[in-house]
């Protein structure tokens, strides 16, 4: 377990959020069964950008436990955020809770359990997952579109290739940490960006504070700019952020649909 005094009261932790102009490493946590070319289309020009690589979970290990273990990949040199897609983005909020980043990002994620759909809930606690093994869901790949949305055959083939790469066991675990996720705590400065047509975590289930009109669960790949930009421009931005209108932000060119959702022309 991490020890070092910079967790949980870390320099950052408390401080004001990023001043303009600062460069900030972004910590980028890929969803379940991905891995770092999740992230390929999103630059962030002007700070860096650091892909968590997913390890072998121990036997009998938490997410909470396992987010201690990762932590020691995280540098408490220069000011950090994090990025974390689905999956990605509960193992955010519980490094957050360790760590107190300036700023957390979750994209096509929830926050706390309550935003997990009921019926994920209802199979977590009559321990459905035992009845999931990784090779099963290393088949379901012709079918992908299914649970996550439209996809192009670059995509699905992209999406297919790194679920193969991806270990038996740490799919396994995966599944079963994140529909058994006890979490109720949403640490400061988290933001949530949410697509109005994700099939995994349906919309209506989340309270994200940015959600983008016809945004997929793969969204990080499919509307990567508008995503970005709603990134850097809000690394200055506090938790608590009303549901604004993209029109104010970039008139020439996104809409908005009822004053609340962002999606492109």
């Amino acid at each position: 377990m991490r020890s070092d005094s910079n967790c949980r009261n870390n320099r950052w932790h408390g401080e004001p959020l990023f001043q303009k102009g600062t460069i900030v490493t972004f910590y980028l946590i890929p969803g379940l069964g991905t891995d770092g070319r999740l992230f390929e289309n999103l630059k962030l020009d002007g700070h860096r950008r650091k892909t968590l690589s997913w390890i072998e979970p121990n036997d009998g290990e938490s997410i909470t436990e396992y987010a201690q273990r990762l932590s020691s990949a995280i540098s408490f040199t220069e000011p950090f955020a994090f990025i974390g897609v689905s999956f990605g983005g509960m193992m955010a909020v519980e490094l957050a809770k360790i760590l107190g980043p300036q700023k957390v990002f979750i994209i096509s994620s929830v926050a706390t359990k309550s935003q997990l759909p009921w019926y994920f809930r209802a199979i977590g606690r009559i321990r459905g997952y035992r009845l999931v093994s990784g090779s099963i869901i290393k088949r379901i790949t012709p079918f992908l579109h299914l649970v996550l949305g439209k996809m192009t055959a670059l995509e699905l083939s992209l999406i297919s290739d790194m679920l193969r790469r991806t270990s038996s066991r740490l799919l396994e675990w995966s599944i079963k940490e994140a529909l058994t996720w006890k979490n109720e705590q949403v640490p400061p400065n988290v933001l949530q960006i949410h697509g109005s047509d994700d099939r995994l975590f349906p919309s209506r289930y989340v309270e994200a504070g940015l959600r983008v009109e016809g945004g997929t669960h793969l969204m990080i790949l499919q509307k990567t700019e508008i995503i970005e930009r709603l990134i850097t421009s809000n690394l200055s931005s506090g938790m608590s952020l009303p549901l604004r209108t993209a029109s104010a932000m970039w008139p020439s060119r996104y809409n908005v649909n009822q004053g609340a959702e962002y999606g492109e022309e």
